[in-house]
């Protein structure tokens, strides 16, 4: 760089430089090149984070398609891997999202390798934390973190080519993208610990809704030669265009509403990719005239994008296969036929849902609340009377230039009235109105002649500020309720675009002349200009810079945004080859301000005057360092912890493959999935840990398979140790950085937080000391929650202390379903003096220091679930009746109770957070919904009319139940119920579904119950949440009606009539039918009947049976299986064995006359006898 740039800086810094020697703007220059220089040298190394996909981790893709299919992974554990080290893992069919994180090293603008080789050779490793964001839209309950404290490490070149010449010629690591439903934000955080010389980074990913095969109605996308014409177009018009979206939602960004035109610019990975969508309207349907833009302005929601144009506002909705979400089609919203000048996104009003307002040319203002997967329907807004707000305003000329919906007061719009060349804020909720006029004569137009308001903007986050902007930039911190002007804002440009960061109190703004300015809320509003300014062109002046400063004087700026991490980006616009380039760019606030505050913001006082000498001294940042202090942050922040550890490897070189890291895919995939799975369960007879279970089923197993690995047996190579997988509950008392982004609270919950703002020693003087350190800290509503601060001064380590404390007031009316419909506050925390002085350079976000921000949202908390406890019902069944009791048959899903037992169940609350499961303690009731005597299957739901039938509580109880105390009988109709008071009669009276059930012979009669919980209007005096959960009770042993009972006791009399009258038969010198009854009833072997009297030759006998007959010397038949029973011949009887076996005597032994009475006795019977 010449020396004639660095004597530029004289120019900037204005009158300061006036003031002070000629040498002292090419000093500093010079110190801040050699800073520079230093740095460089230093080699401060960056992670560079992207995603890859499953097949080819190698090669790098820029967007998530969330409809591929989730790939199988049995077979390759079974074949690749032995299967008793997978055991019992894949006792379920294991599958993998297709996608991993890859990380390496950066230094400077080039990936290095030798960096990372000397990473991977100290034996480090980085620490990845990849979180999901919960989504309030979708009904999510939580937020899901897992943290791995090792990535996998591998060699990309291997891994791509199958060789290598070095021992590692492209190290990397790759960490596992498990798949959410529900979600389509992961943010992946990136730590070394143990090396300080790369720095920390971070990345957000987000699955793609919109992509050119999903095409609806109208809306298409172009080719690159379209998109090329579209940024030729944008590059000529030199306007600025606002990009409307739900920040943190969603990574769909538009860029449109250009002069007759069609098209728009989306991304959904933060424009590294861009692609032309094209909306198609028929001229015949416009209702705006033709003149104007045919696409006014884009919103850019979580499901949908819309777009208002000149035939009306259209949706589209995305095709998020992740959130299970109504497929519609493109349509056109159901609102009149009229042209609409202004679409506005309020992402989070009072009750956190988000809006969408449109306001007519006609000045009648619409708004429609977001309900995900389905279609918007907008409702006109008016007062109670009616009117609109020009018919409120009054005024022939009137119009509605802006409208707006306050975060902090429920059902409050506000609106920004032009009529004639007069402006006016009109306050409107309900019936009240309040109208307040901007008095022109009281603002400083900066040599203009009139005042010019385009637009009215409040804070994303909650808060009362309102800022009303055009030539000048007017504010109010309470709501329009009182306006005053920035004097800050000194330029005579009109503001074009004017944007809020989504979680913190910092704005920014963008006038027609390309210039920045940085803003900051809190009891008072700072504002400074970033570009130009002294610190601006330093930074761009330096060595080291990314681009000149020709370069940004040559390319146009296109839009300024947050982007999702909440980090200030400007669009810009640029030339390079002859090829037009979109690009981002981060606004680098903190470097700007701290370049511009070393240049110019010195306190100059003089010492000796006629010595002509002077001191300068810098104002300074009021403390050094700061940290927070709070424990347990995981059940204020709702987040699901998880903790995986990479599979080990027995080879020396511990580089993964392709199949171990299919292994590791595959592992945390499964564990993710079920633990969503578990959420569903809506009985605690098994833990909510995937982990646990997990664990107890490869205890026998883990110190085997420790052995084997570590003695190198195993054949695969590859060890899943599962002690280093767990989920965690309890993250202690730890020291952070930053305070949580936000935090839940209950009724009347408490949460408690330090701030600890240190000084070192050796920099305390008078304008940096202790008694000096003072903290202010703001709500954005105090009727809601109360705080409480204590102070504490410690004058031995340099530390001011203060413990805050937020206390909920219990002042909501309505209960809500976990996570739903909840009342953001904000509170800030600003440090006094602290504004754009208090800089980190080397923080991920160089954002000033010194005011911090936090969401409360009070309510109902997310992952909270209600179950029913069945293994301590039963416990408290023994413990009162001092007997177990079962069904007969028992299931172990399905626990069974006796009708004559009371019913005493018991309901918990399991935090997923933190693994605690506490009894119910709020009151609740019990209904009955459905029932079936058959099984669970078989459950029909009762109707309306049934349900209230079958459970209205008289003096005597319901048909089917009654409870058990006095207590629980409420205002008679509805019992209540509580952890105290808790017992059930069953008694299934006429009329009830269970009141007839059939026996199961010879079992008594059974009954499913479906049973619903709720503490809906009952228990709002413990709790904001309203819990509603379905149970399944199966009873056993229920009364048998009278009809029935006489039915049993006429069978039973006919039987009884019927063995009595068999018995009385038998005993009169019947024996012979007596023995053939209790052969067949009794005897062990099979009797069968084979042949008759008149057949009974040997023959027959033989051909029958197939039996080997032996014929005596009389020619009378004998055999040892074969028995003839004849009537009144008790020696035949006599000759019977043991056995069943009649061995006939031989003529020789018995005599002749024996045989032959028996040959010739008259036989009615032959009966073959099988053992």
């Amino acid at each position: 760089m010449s020396p004639e740039c660095y004597a530029g800086y004289s120019v900037v810094s204005g009158t300061f430089i006036t003031m002070l020697p000629q040498w002292y703007s090419q000093v500093v220059t010079i110190i801040f090149i050699a800073i520079d220089l230093l740095l460089v040298n230093s080699q401060h190394c960056s992670w560079l984070v992207d995603v890859t996909t499953f097949e080819e981790p190698f090669r790098q893709t820029s967007v998530i398609h969330d409809d591929v299919e989730l790939v199988s992974l049995q077979n390759f554990l079974e074949n690749q891997f032995e299967v008793k080290t997978m055991q019992p893992l894949y006792q379920e069919v294991y599958k993998a999202f297709p996608y991993y994180i890859r990380l390496q090293i950066t230094c400077g603008q080039t990936i290095s390798s030798s960096k990372a080789r000397t990473v991977a050779q100290q034996g480090l490793s980085p620490k990845v934390t990849i979180t999901y964001d919960s989504n309030h839209i979708t009904g999510h309950l939580s937020s899901i973190l897992y943290n791995v404290e090792h990535g996998a490490l591998v060699d990309l070149a291997y891994l791509e080519f199958g060789d290598c010449d070095f021992e590692m010629c492209q190290p990397s690591w790759i960490v596992p993208l498990p798949f959410l439903y529900h979600t389509t934000k992961m943010q992946v955080k990136i730590d070394l610990p143990g090396h300080d010389t790369i720095v920390p980074d971070s990345l957000v990913v987000y699955l793609n809704g919109y992509y050119p095969d999903h095409e609806q109605g109208p809306i298409f996308f172009r080719d690159e030669n379209s998109t090329h014409m579209l940024l030729r177009q944008l590059q000529s018009s030199h306007h600025h265009y606002a990009i409307q979206t739900v920040t943190l939602s969603t990574a769909s960004l538009l860029v449109g509403g250009f002069e007759n035109s069609h098209q728009m610019i989306l991304t959904e990975d933060g424009f590294k990719t861009i692609l032309t969508m094209e909306i198609r309207l028929n001229s015949q349907d416009f209702v705006c005239p033709y003149s104007s833009a045919h696409v006014k302005s884009i919103a850019t929601l979580l499901d949908r994008l819309l777009f208002n144009t000149a035939a009306g506002i259209f949706e589209v909705f995305a095709s998020y296969e992740t959130l299970k979400m109504v497929e519609l089609p493109t349509r056109q919203l159901n609102l009149p036929a009229r042209c609409y000048k202004k679409m506005v996104v309020v992402e989070y009003a009072f009750n956190s849902v988000t809006h969408v307002l449109a306001v007519s040319t006609d000045n009648q203002v619409f708004d429609a609340t977001l309900m995900f997967g389905e279609a918007l329907q907008f409702e006109r807004v008016h007062d109670a009377n009616g009117h609109d707000p020009c018919q409120l305003h009054g005024g022939s000329d009137c119009s509605v230039v802006s409208a707006g919906l306050s975060g902090t007061e429920d059902n409050l719009y506000l609106f920004l009235i032009k009529s004639s060349s007069n402006y006016s804020v009109i306050q409107m909720k309900d019936s009240m109105m309040t109208i307040v006029p901007v008095v022109e004569s009281s603002i400083d137009l900066h040599g203009s002649t009139n005042l010019y308001l385009q637009d009215a903007s409040l804070t994303t986050y909650q808060s009362p500020h309102l800022f009303v902007w055009g030539n000048v930039i007017l504010h109010s911190n309470d709501l329009g309720r009182s306006i005053s002007q920035l004097h800050q804002y000194t330029s005579t440009a009109n503001i074009s675009l004017f944007i809020s960061s989504p979680n913190t109190p910092h704005f920014a703004m963008l006038n027609q002349l390309n210039e920045i300015w940085y803003g900051l809320t809190g009891d008072t509003v700072s504002l400074v200009r970033l570009r130009p300014s002294a610190g601006w062109s330093l930074l761009h002046s330096l060595p080291t810079n990314e681009h000149s400063y020709e370069f940004w004087e040559e390319a146009s700026t296109v839009s300024v945004f947050y982007d999702s991490e909440t980090v200030l980006q400007e669009l810009i616009l640029f030339e390079e080859d002859g090829i037009l380039h979109l690009e981002p760019h981060i606004v680098p606030v903190g470097k700007i301000l701290q370049h511009h505050m070393f240049l110019t913001n010195f306190e100059i006082n003089s010492i000796d005057r006629s010595k002509n000498m002077t001191m300068f001294v810098q104002s300074r940042c009021p403390f050094t360092e700061h940290w927070f202090e709070y424990h347990d942050s995981a059940s204020y922040e709702r987040l699901e912890w998880f903790l995986f550890n990479t599979p080990h490897l027995t080879w020396a070189s511990q580089v993964h493959t392709a199949n171990s890291l299919k292994v590791y895919q595959g592992i945390v995939q499964q564990m993710i999935s079920q633990n969503e799975q578990d959420l569903l369960q809506a009985y605690s007879h098994t833990d909510h840990d995937p982990f646990a279970k997990w664990h107890r089923r490869r205890e026998d197993h883990i110190l085997y398979y420790d052995y084997m690995y570590r003695n190198k047996l195993l054949t695969s190579g590859v060890h899943v140790s599962a002690t280093e997988y767990e989920k965690v509950y309890d993250t202690g008392y730890m020291l952070y950085n930053q305070l949580p982004r936000q935090i839940y609270i209950d009724l009347h919950g408490i949460y408690t937080f330090s701030l600890i703002l240190a000084i070192d020693s050796t920099e305390l003087s008078a304008f940096r000391n202790l008694e000096h350190l003072r903290v202010s800290v703001l709500l954005s509503s105090y009727s809601l929650l109360h705080i409480h601060t204590q102070k504490h001064v410690s004058y031995v380590n340099n530390t001011v202390k203060y413990e805050v404390t937020l206390i909920e007031q219990g002042k909501l009316e309505h209960q809500e379903e976990p996570g739903e419909h909840l009342h953001p506050i904000t509170m800030l925390l600003q440090v006094w003096n602290s504004n754009f002085k208090c800089i980190d350079p080397f923080h991920v976000d160089d954002a000033p220091q010194g005011t911090y921000s936090m969401s409360v949202m009070l309510g109902c908390p997310p992952a909270v679930k209600l179950v029913f406890d069945v293994a301590s019902t039963l416990d408290y069944l023994v413990e009162t009746r001092q007997t177990p009791y079962d069904c007969p048959h028992p299931q172990p899903e399905m626990h069974c109770f006796y009708y004559g037992h009371t019913f005493h169940p018991v309901f918990k609350l399991v935090d997923l957070t933190t693994g605690v499961a506490n009894n119910f303690s709020s009151l609740y009731t019990l209904t009955v919904i459905g029932g079936s005597e058959n099984s669970i299957d078989d459950i029909t739901i009762f109707s309306e009319e049934e349900i209230q039938l079958y459970n209205a509580q008289e003096n005597i109880g319901s048909l089917i139940w009654m409870p058990l105390n006095e207590e629980s009988r409420g205002n008679k109709s509805i019992a209540v119920f509580s952890s105290e008071y808790n017992g059930i009669l069953w008694q299934c009276q006429d009329g009830s579904p269970c009141a007839n059930v059939p026996t199961n012979f010879p079992w008594s009669p059974e009954y499913f119950f479906l049973i619903e919980i709720s503490n809906w209007d009952v228990g709002r005096e413990s709790t904001y949440c309203g819990y509603k959960m379905q149970f399944i009770v199966k009873v056993h042993g229920l009364q048998i009606s009278f009809y029935r009972s006489l039915r049993i006791i006429a069978l039973a009399f006919l039987f009884f009539i019927v063995g009595s009258g068999l018995y009385m038969w038998c005993r009169d010198d019947n024996w012979k039918n007596w023995k053939h009854i209790k052969s067949f009833a009794f005897n062990k072997n099979r009797i069968v009947p084979v042949i008759k009297e008149s057949s009974s030759s040997v023959s027959d006998v033989e051909s029958a049976t197939g039996w080997y007959t032996k014929k005596s010397d009389s020619g009378s038949s004998s055999s040892e299986r074969v028995m003839e029973v004849v009537e009144g011949n008790p020696e035949i009887l006599r000759m019977m064995t043991p056995s069943g076996v009649i061995r006939f005597p031989n003529n020789d032994d018995e005599g002749t006359s024996t045989g032959q009475a028996m040959t010739t006795k008259k036989m009615n019977l032959l009966f073959v006898v099988q053992e």
